[in-house]
């Protein structure tokens, strides 16, 4: 942060009018510190004397200068917004003074600055939710004026008040006089008091002594005390009736171990957090057994007069607020939870709050609510906080139809800032969500948050495991959904110190199975790690998740749904510590085995990926070893199925599925960046009108060093390459071996199948420096080419019939084809290009082609302004129709007619190259060739007559320029010896 913005900050923290006014200028009058602007932060420190003088001025403002956000300010932020905190977590959205005033609860001051303040519908959505969210309170909008309403509190609610502090007083005087009638005796540590019965232990838990449990203890006396002593329950069992279930322990500062306590809580009403057995622990906990069922209901707390910010409800069977150490603890718990007000509320096993250690502890049993969220274990467990060596086994499920209200259920913790390692999830997660068709929409932040481990992650999920279930069934809702973490990501903005604290999950395994099922138009986001990464890290780890998905609109990924990043700061934030900090910005090293099937319909997007639906940050080192059964229209990839970012060193070894009109990548679906040095094998089966590709489906950016391994069957218009399927950017140094059989009306290619968008940027894109071997299969009517099917060339159809073409000076240099083709009628086929207008250079063709009434050609099916030298070419034809050694048929507006061909070719090369009668019959001759377009080319004639040497058109005589000189080999072998084809290629031993 700069000096001047931290000066003014210091400044409003301190309401230091002097020192505001001193760097208070045009410039910095706009200044949003992250989310924050200048009068909300005064709103939010209660600078009064700042506000008062500057308020008018800094209302009016609409647009900010976004400058470095301070991390106190968001902490003491979240603090006040608790759920209204999600409206403000990735989108670039700031905290307007308006929605601030909101969030704190100064309605009279909203109402009397709102006229005079900027605002928009937005904005009246967020005051709306926060009004409700945190206060109860209903806005409604006048043309220029807001009206806040609040339920006042009832003559029977007040009476109700004052008997239950009566009550409370009562207890206080009972405990006082109880605390006088202690024994004096306190013991030692060596020489504990021995306690027998609930009487006994009542006196007990007032002392700061050691004491030893020596039977089963029954309480049935409500008793809140502050235990410092040291407890040892020798396994011994404690029972707690309902009439004190939550009462036994206000604090615990000293050690309770190896005691069991049985708490039947029966029906309980609360609108304030509650803990059934200690409210706060700050000493030790070991091996506590804890036997807990109870149903709890929550409401909605009255105030009187001003009105009070709506405080989250927790509630925890076992500890509330935990800063010391528990360890060894199990937990077996059934209940159940109800929040009809929707009332900020949460519920969780072991314990609410997490500053301390929560280590090798076991929650099992059964937890359910209606709008309450739900933790297997921790609700949030803070900055400095640590859970170790846990595990769940619970059945943990949610319902909800309340609008506004986000769904949230975890295995372990639902909100993570701290640290939680090698932990283990086994139990299942159910959520049914339903809002009423129009009201569900992701600015109101109806959005359902499910993770075997943690729901939010901004802290460090490190070496944990997932086995569980997680079941959806949402109606006009979002769903966020992980096998590890429902939600990844960082929380404070433009600031690069703070990539230490990014949301992070590593060396996790995830075996999950995760079935989703969602009406509306709304995005599901689930991976067998996270559901949604916004700007995280993910790296090592395995998933072998099973994910089903019946959506419209889904991202799925075998470790990643969606993966994206903040774009208001992600690029200068990147920028700033990219040499550092690159790992930090990926997901690494995951491994991946999942299982995907989807289903749905519509034309939302449907991206499904191995590793992760959608990327928008680096993929290093990650494989894929699944199966992917994807619906029609789905975009999908072995690793990604839409990328936006680099793809590095990462492996596909799958079986991908499709319906119709898809596009597949055996790496991924939609390329928009580099992939380098990836490695696929991969059998696609898909149906019809798919785009497919051995690495990518469509590539708009490099692709080099991949090695690959594709099996294709496919249906009726098709286009498929063993590399790329449509590419418009560089394609180099890759290795294919593929067997693709496609259906009528299709584009092949061994590389590519289209190698032809940069016709529209006027750009020249290479392909060079690539092997492709294998068999390629088509059925009717199309374009088969060795190496492309459709070079250069743009094709419009309209109503069935071509239109017109585009061209370009795509090249394709230094390669090797060596393919084995088969087309049906009326196809077009060449050793290297179905259809050219580019260029190939310094390349070897050789293999064989059969086709039936078909334009074939050794080289090129059908050429059309396209060049070709320096190429050797050995295909063996067995064709009819229209067939060429070097080329089937050219472009007649490609060449200038000459009457000198036939006469100069048959006089330089004598009676070798007469009509061949048969054209299934061979002549084993080789032909040096140097022209305009065929400079040292070498050709192994298969044509039907002289002409076909060059062009089987029939009755068109070629240029001149077309053939000079022409030698013959008596064998390949003799060819591969020459000068010639070893200036070029090298010999055979090189």
């Amino acid at each position: 942060m700069e000096e001047k913005a931290k000066r003014l900050l210091a400044a409003v923290k301190k309401d230091d009018l002097a020192a505001f006014k001193k760097e208070f200028d045009k410039d910095t009058e706009k200044y949003s510190f992250g989310r924050f602007p200048l009068l909300s932060l005064c709103y939010l420190y209660g600078s009064f004397k700042i506000a008062f003088t500057y308020e008018k001025k800094l209302l009016a403002l609409s647009r900010y200068v976004v400058v470095e956000e301070d991390r106190e300010s968001y902490y003491l932020f979240r603090r006040r917004a608790h759920r209204v905190l999600r409206l403000f977590v990735g989108g670039g959205r700031t905290v307007s003074p308006l929605v601030m005033l909101a969030v704190l609860g100064r309605h009279d001051g909203l109402r009397a600055l709102y006229p005079v303040a900027y605002k928009d519908a937005t904005i009246r959505e967020e005051i709306s939710y926060a009004a409700q969210t945190l206060y109860g309170s209903t806005v409604t909008f006048g043309r220029n004026s807001i009206r806040i309403r609040r339920q006042h509190t009832t003559r029977l609610q007040k009476i109700t008040t004052y008997a239950a502090c009566a009550v409370s007083i009562v207890m206080i005087a009972c405990a006082l006089l109880g605390y006088f009638m202690m024994p004096n005796d306190r013991g030692t540590e060596d020489n504990p008091v021995a306690v027998a019965n609930g009487k006994q232990l009542v006196l007990a838990l007032k002392n700061e002594g050691y004491y030893t449990l020596t039977d089963d203890v029954a309480l049935t006396v409500e008793q809140r005390t502050t235990f410092k002593g040291a407890l040892n329950g020798n396994g011994h069992k404690v029972s707690l009736s309902a009439s004190s279930a939550g009462a036994v322990f206000a604090k615990t500062e000293g050690t309770i171990k190896d005691v069991e306590f049985v708490i039947d809580a029966g029906d309980v009403e609360t609108s304030e957090s509650l803990a059934l057995l200690i409210a706060e622990n700050t000493g030790t906990l070991e091996n506590v057994t804890l036997t807990v069922k109870g149903n709890i209901s929550v409401k909605e707390k009255e105030t009187a007069g001003e009105e009070q910010e709506k405080e989250t409800v927790y509630i925890s069977a076992f500890v509330g607020k935990n800063s010391g150490a528990v360890s060894g603890c199990k937990i077996t718990c059934d209940l159940t939870a109800n929040n009809p007000s929707g009332t900020n509320a949460y519920l969780s096993v072991l314990a609410s709050e997490n500053t301390g250690t929560v280590s090798q502890c076991e929650a099992n049993g059964k937890v359910s609510s209606t709008t309450t969220d739900l933790a297997g274990m921790v609700a949030e467990n803070e900055q400095g906080g640590v859970i170790s060596g846990c595990k769940v086994d619970a059945s943990l499920s949610q319902e909800s139809t309340k609008t506004g209200w986000s769904p949230n259920v975890a295995g372990l913790c639902l909100h993570n800032y701290g640290t939680i390692s090698e932990s283990k999830f086994s139990g299942a997660i159910s959520v049914k969500c339903s809002v009423a068709k129009g009201e569900g929409t992701s600015d109101n932040g109806e959005t359902v948050y499910a993770g075997g481990i943690g729901c939010f992650n901004e802290g460090d999920v490190i070496s944990c495991e997932s086995s569980g279930t997680i079941e959806g069934v949402v109606e006009n809702a979002l769903q966020c959904v992980g096998g590890i973490v429902g939600y990844n990501y960082i929380a404070v903005e433009n600031n690069q110190y703070d990539l230490e604290k990014l949301g992070s999950v590593m060396n996790c395994v995830s075996s999950a199975k995760i079935d989703l099922t969602s009406s509306g138009a709304y995005a599901v986001y689930a991976g067998g790690m996270v559901g949604l990464n916004d700007s995280g890290a993910i790296s090592g780890g395995t998933t072998a998740a099973k994910i089903t998905c019946d959506a419209t609109c889904h991202y799925l990924g075998g470790t990643v749904g969606g993966n994206t990043t903040k774009s208001t700061y992600y690029s200068s934030l990147y920028n700033q510590v990219y040499s550092q900090k690159q790992k930090q910005l990926s997901i690494s090293g995951v491994e991946s085995e999942a299982s995907i099937d989807t289903a749905g319909e519509g034309e939302a997007d449907r991206c499904v990926g191995g590793v992760v639906g959608l990327s928008t940050i680096n993929l290093n080192e990650c494989s894929f070893a699944g199966t992917i059964k994807a619906a029609s229209g789905s975009l999908i990839g072995g690793i990604a199925g839409v990328c936006q970012s680099q793809i590095d060193k990462c492996s596909a070894e799958s079986t991908l599925r499709a319906g119709d009109d898809c596009y597949v990548g055996g790496i991924v679906g939609i390329n928009r960046n580099q992939v380098k040095d990836c490695a696929a094998n991969v059998m696609v089966n898909c149906g019809n009108g798919c785009t497919v590709g051995g690495v990518a489906a469509v590539s708009s950016a490099t692709i080099g060093n991949c090695t690959i391994e594709f099996g294709l069957v496919a249906g009726d218009n098709t286009v498929a390459g063993g590399g790329v399927g449509n590419s418009s950017y560089y394609f180099y140094d890759c290795t294919i071996n593929c067997d693709l059989t496609v259906g009528n009306d299709s584009t092949l290619g061994g590389a590519i199948a289209n190698n032809i968008f940069a016709s529209l940027m006027n750009q020249s894109y290479t392909v060079s420096g690539c092997s492709v071997s294998g068999r390629l299969n088509a059925q009717e009517r199309c374009v088969v080419g060795g190496m492309v099917g459709m070079n250069g060339i743009s094709v419009s159809v309209v109503n069935g019939e071509e239109k017109e073409s585009y061209y370009t000076n795509t090249t394709v240099d230094r390669c090797r084809i060596e393919t084995e083709i088969e087309a049906g009628s009326n196809s077009i086929v060449g050793g290297a290009f179905g259809r050219n207008a580019g260029a190939v250079y310094e390349s070897y063709c050789a293999g064989s082609i059969q086709a039936t009434d078909s334009v074939a050609g050794g080289l090129m099916g059908r050429n059309e302004k396209g060049a070709a030298k320096y190429d050797f070419v050995s295909v063996k034809i067995t064709a009819n129709g229209t067939v060429g050694c070097l080329i089937g048929q050219v472009d007649k507006d490609s060449v200038e007619s000459t009457l000198t061909y036939k006469e100069r070719f048959l006089q330089e090369n004598g009676e070798a190259l007469k009509t061949v009668e048969d054209v299934d019959s061979v002549v084993e001759r080789y032909y040096r060739i140097n022209s305009y377009y065929y400079k040292n080319s070498y050709v192994r004639q298969t044509g039907i007559d002289a002409y076909g040497v060059i062009d089987g058109y029939e009755k068109t005589t070629s240029p001149e320029a077309y053939q000079t000189e022409a030698y013959a080999y008596d064998s390949e072998a003799e060819m591969k010896a020459s000068d010639e084809y070893k200036e070029i290629f090298g010999s055979e031993t090189d």
